[in-house]
């Protein structure tokens, strides 16, 4: 007997604290940029976005916080609630437009890609095209292939350490939260690693190191060229590519 698959309504906030700031560009596209959590990191990814459209944060599951491309929301809207359907030993995300993710074995699927259910993590889903994408990180130029349509997918996990924080820093802090020196913060959380994920490429990056990791290779970042990677896993640093 084939057991039915009833939706179930998730009514989320649509307001994302990560702090995404959308900077329009003189072309019909503008890039949206997230700021990274900790002191210092600025513009760590950049996404091209349509002029009508943005990052919507539509919810987190299993500790991993979604953001999807959509039409922009007006004063007072809010976005359609993602539906939840479970089948057999999977669940089943409704996005609306067409976006299915699957989320399987602690892993979730965007268009067979999967992404680890990691907490602090951050998947940035965008409207499916053809041919060539690409996007900015730490100041690196990404454009991705793959043949036929396809839909693009960023996973973005952030790892931290505590550390004890000084006398200094926890009087300065407690003074701008406007506590008590009773109050004031012990520790302090400081970026160990980050991960980027897409397609089944890896990049990690680590501060103060010069090179990233990217598929288990040393890579050295050239601001001024444009690393390509595809579907299967090739990369390529360029001058410049078709349409960029």
């Amino acid at each position: 007997m084939r057991r039915s698959r009833i939706p179930i309504v998730l009514r989320l906030r649509t307001a994302f604290s990560g702090g995404l700031l959308a900077a329009l560009l003189s072309s019909c596209a503008r890039e949206v940029k997230e700021e990274g959590p900790f002191s210092g990191l600025d513009q760590v990814l950049s996404f091209p976005v349509d002029r009508d459209k943005a990052l919507i944060h539509r919810g987190t599951f299993h500790g991993v916080s979604f953001l999807v491309e959509q039409e922009n929301l007006q004063e007072g809207q809010e976005a359609a609630p993602v539906l939840l359907q479970h089948a057999r030993q999977k669940e089943i995300y409704l996005f609306g437009d067409g976006l299915e993710v699957e989320y399987q074995n602690s892993f979730f699927f965007v268009d067979s890609i999967r992404f680890p259910s990691e907490p602090n993590s951050y998947i940035h889903i965008f409207k499916g095209l053809e041919g060539r994408w690409a996007f900015n990180y730490r100041g690196q130029r990404i454009a991705l292939e793959r043949p036929g349509r396809w839909r693009p997918a960023v996973y973005r996990r952030i790892v931290e350490v505590s550390e004890p924080a000084s006398e200094e820093f926890q009087t300065r802090r407690a003074r701008q939260r406007g506590k008590s020196s009773e109050t004031k913060s012990k520790s302090i959380a400081t970026l160990e690693f980050e991960e980027l994920r897409f397609f089944t490429s890896i990049i990690v990056f680590r501060p103060g190191e010069p090179y990233w990791e990217l598929n288990g290779q040393r890579f050295l970042p050239i601001p001024d060229k444009i690393l390509v990677v595809d579907h299967r896993r090739n990369f390529k640093v360029v001058s410049s590519v078709e349409g960029e």
